[in-house]
């Protein structure tokens, strides 16, 4: 699905390259990485693990769809679980579980307020109205649940080329809702978002200026 990030082993991802639709290309992208390797060392070993873990679980996330096709719930939980550890390490969460509650702290604290709109305005019930921001990450938050604790992967999906999809309610499975969202848009939410969370830690624990 994205061939311009393929390598043959999750050793090899280029992040400066992974990273730059994120970050407005390729040169901006190669700006930012250098800029955090001129950080100190106690900032730099907690922005790097940050981008490097996302990178790596989307990276995984996208060859699923080499083996898989058409099934973008597996996707869905590779991009899950990088939104949830980048939350979590944004947020120095030293526990275990909370799983969901960190991924809405992905979703409500850390993505832009552009991105927030999308996720507002990605899903519609019955009536015509849409999900507001948590209810919309709580139902791809439930379609990683469905994979992870049922290995179910072909009862929820997404939107795709843009066109309208139905798809069922999380929380209700009977009852059915219409989206235009898909796995790409859930990805560049997600690479951007790490990028938001890393800018974040730089600005907490440096006088440096935010860049990105």
């Amino acid at each position: 699905m994205f061939p311009e990030f393929k390598c043959d082993h999750i050793a090899d991802i280029d992040f400066e390259r992974f990273y730059a639709t994120a970050l407005g290309g390729a040169g901006a992208s190669g700006e930012f990485f250098a800029f955090i390797a001129g950080l100190p060392l106690e900032l730099t070993s907690k922005v790097k693990p940050l981008l490097h873990q996302v990178a790596r679980m989307v990276w995984v996330g996208d060859r699923i769809d080499d083996l898989a096709r058409g099934r973008p719930a597996f996707q869905v939980m590779f991009y899950l679980i990088a939104a949830e550890l980048a939350a979590k390490l944004r947020f120095d969460f030293q526990g275990r579980g909370k799983s969901r509650e960190y991924v809405h702290k992905f979703f409500e604290e850390i993505c832009s307020d552009e991105h927030r709109c999308v996720l507002a305005q990605a899903f519609q019930n019955s009536g015509g109205h849409s999900l507001n921001v948590r209810k919309a990450a709580d139902y791809l938050y439930d379609i990683r649940c469905d994979v992870v604790h049922m290995g179910s992967y072909y009862l929820s999906t997404l939107a795709h080329n843009g066109h309208r999809f139905i798809v069922q309610a999380a929380d209700e499975p009977h009852k059915m809702m219409t989206t235009t969202f898909g796995i790409e848009q859930l990805r560049a939410i997600v690479l951007e978002g790490a990028v938001n969370a890393a800018n974040a830690l730089i600005q907490e624990n440096s006088s440096l200026p935010q860049r990105g």
